[in-house]
């Protein structure tokens, strides 16, 4: 069976900006029962696009519109045959397993060891062996890190920072109302 596919993604900005750097994985992979036998890339304002196949076989389109713009599109039109058998070329095993479900963390020694970390003193470290204080989101990017690192199958929201950031900014909130009460 042959499919045509088109995906068409249009950016709109409230005013112009000066550039845009972007880059875009649209183009089907072979393999996997399925061939692509077509691809063209349409960016508006005249850009060209280039390309590399990145690690895991992807292609990948990049480019940089350098002028002052307020919207911009990309459309890919693709052909692509399936129901084909597994491919017998070596390769066929990556597109197998780009396509199976794993958590977002790998089960490895330096992971389990950050499971264990106590995350305030991994920030205090980290402000000593640098001589600088820093920004105290780093704390909160190393809570969603070992969150992580704890349950591989954390809800996605605990996965980013600002989640974190959220949480200890109420809980300093609620510290700094219960350090001022009346006894």
């Amino acid at each position: 069976m042959k499919l045509e596919i088109v995906h068409s993604t249009r950016y709109r900005y409230s005013g112009p900006i000066a550039e845009t750097v972007m880059e875009v994985r649209l183009r089907p992979m072979d393999g996997n029962g399925q061939r692509c036998l077509d691809f063209h890339l349409e960016l508006s304002h005249g850009v060209k696009a280039r390309t590399y196949v990145d690690g895991f076989g992807n292609h990948v389109h990049y480019f940089n519109l350098v002028r002052p713009h307020s919207g911009l599109s990309v459309i890919s039109r693709s052909t692509v045959e399936t129901g084909l058998g597994p491919d017998p070329e070596p390769g066929e095993e990556l597109v197998q397993d780009f396509l199976r479900f794993r958590s977002p963390v790998k089960e490895v020694d330096g992971v389990r060891e950050l499971a264990r970390r106590n995350l305030e003193k991994l920030y205090e470290q980290l402000c000593v062996v640098t001589g600088q204080r820093h920004d105290i989101c780093c704390l909160d990017m190393f809570c969603a890190a070992v969150a992580q690192a704890r349950n591989p199958r954390v809800p996605a929201a605990q996965r980013n920072w600002w989640y974190w950031s959220r949480r200890r900014k109420a809980r300093d909130k609620a510290r700094s109302a219960g350090s001022g009460r009346k006894k």
